[in-house]
């Protein structure tokens, strides 16, 4: 795991002597020996062999060029106890306090996990919690920003503060989570959400978490424009990210990306995998396509097949969506929620259970550079990211043209052929798959058209799992 607090005062790197950027400003590999870096991961490499798929141009020099490629792996969305379904403590029918403050432990965890970054991503339509103990009220979006400030000073993890946030055209259905970069960020980035959906206190008459009264947003659109203008002033300035999450189920929020009042102008990224199931295929009679679906709540066209066919460039990420404050939570299986209810005149909270394990996200930086404090949000707000059902040690993804031009995941590129590069520990199979959801096998060299986006999924198995990761699509130009 490496810290990004640690480089806070450092700016990206030059490239480094075995790189050179030409005048396009693709990354082009030289000829220069091998660099040794001391921890950089060395696992065998399997599968990579001469393709059935295209033959590799004669032009190519065929040697492995060794550059490590730093991966920072992150759980995008992720809650505690300040959300009303949170269950930091399902042993106590998810009580919050048994444990001490909402989300007090989540840093650590995440470092237990392997993970670099995560985002604390709690309801946004809630303003406080009370403390059932003390009757204290607690302001949730404050707390928020202690945690954040709290485990960067610490420094093992970078955390970053956001929110879970759905709209009010269909009744407060539709769910995005935004992510900021600074660990400071101003009320006013955090809008209401839908006013009109229904909260605990109000369907229950519970008292623990009060609902904000301000007005809520009505489209995505609404809350895109906000977050632009918002954060482009001078007290409020922060980069910021917003994707849809589980945008394939129905239940709790699904996406109609054929519908404008679904979409966002500019999509970036789209959640692929969290604990609700897999959100990748239009078809689920596809090869490939069966991966942990919850099929009674799927709808097709809210998946990432769907962004495609509808023209969205988007990147994929995948988070656990956990709510038992343990980010980057993918071996434990589908994880708690609590559901509130009133019993005998008193509130209390169920034990229920997500559908699937949840996944994480790892930030590509190009091989040879060294991380720095803003690497994550650029690899976001670049599309350079790849979604994993788990951490992968030793993990590293990029492919290169036939002029040594080095390109990651998400980035638009010119047509034509391309060699992987795919360092895992394990076997795999790797599957070229365009919007349609056909796919075809690459071992090692394969062929992007004008205008036809594809991305890499890679089924892999260890533990007696099956694993998948699938990389941000190509965009050929």
């Amino acid at each position: 795991m490496i810290s990004l607090l640690l480089l806070a005062c450092a700016l990206p790197p030059e490239p480094s002597p075995e790189s050179q950027t030409g005048d396009t400003g693709y990354l082009v590999l030289s000829s220069a020996s091998p660099r040794s870096t001391s921890g950089s991961p060395n696992a065998p490499r399997t599968g990579l062999k001469e393709s059935s798929v295209s033959k590799p141009p004669d032009q190519v020099e065929q040697t492995e060029h060794k550059l490590p490629q730093t991966v920072l792996w992150g759980d995008p969305h992720a809650h505690s106890g300040l959300s009303p379904d949170g269950c930091e403590s399902p042993e106590a029918d998810c009580v919050a306090e048994v444990d001490g403050a909402p989300g007090r432990n989540m840093a650590s965890r995440a470092a237990d996990n392997g993970l670099d970054w995560f985002a604390l991503t709690d309801h946004v339509e809630f303003g406080e919690y009370i403390d059932r103990r003390t009757g204290e009220h607690i302001p949730i979006w404050d707390s928020m920003l202690e945690l954040v400030s709290s485990a960067r000073s610490e420094g093992d993890v970078t955390l970053y503060a956001g929110y879970e946030w759905r709209d009010c055209y269909r009744s407060g259905t539709h769910h995005r989570t935004v992510l900021f970069e600074s660990a400071s960020v101003c009320t006013q980035l955090r809008p209401p959400a839908c006013a009109k959906a229904k909260t605990p206190k109000e369907t229950f008459g519970l008292e623990s978490y009060g609902r904000r009264s301000d007005v809520g947003m009505t489209e995505a659109r609404g809350l895109e424009q906000l977050l632009q203008e918002t954060a482009e002033q001078p007290e409020c300035e922060t980069r910021w990210v917003a994707f849809a999450h589980h945008s394939a189920y129905a239940r709790p929020g699904g996406v109609d990306w054929d519908q404008s009042s679904d979409r966002m102008d500019n999509e970036l990224l789209l959640e692929i995998f969290s604990e609700h199931g897999s959100s990748e295929c239009v078809d689920l009679d596809q090869p490939g396509c069966e991966y942990w679906v919850n099929r009674g709540q799927y709808q097709a066209r809210g998946s990432a097949q769907a962004a495609l066919q509808a023209g969205q460039m988007v990147g994929f990420v995948a988070g656990t969506d956990s709510h038992d404050a343990n980010p980057g939570s993918t071996e434990d299986g589908p994880g708690p929620v609590a559901k509130l209810t009133e019993l005998d005149g008193k509130s209390v909270s169920e034990v229920t259970f997500q559908a699937a394990p949840g996944g994480v996200t790892a930030a590509l930086l190009h091989p040879g550079q060294a991380p720095y404090k803003e690497a994550v949000f650029d690899a976001l707000l670049a599309r350079h990211t790849v979604a994993s059902t788990t951490v992968l040690d030793g993990f590293e993804l990029w492919v290169r043209d036939p002029m040594g031009r080095i390109f990651l995941p998400g980035d638009q590129l010119p047509a034509g052929a391309y060699r992987l590069h795919l360092n895992l520990p394990y076997s795999y199979t790797v599957e070229l798959v365009d919007k349609e959801g056909t796919a075809e096998l690459v071992d090692d060299w394969f062929t992007l058209q004008v205008g036809e986006p594809r991305y890499l999924r890679v089924r892999l198995s260890f533990d007696d799992q099956e694993h998948r990761i699938w990389a941000s699509p190509f965009y050929p130009l």
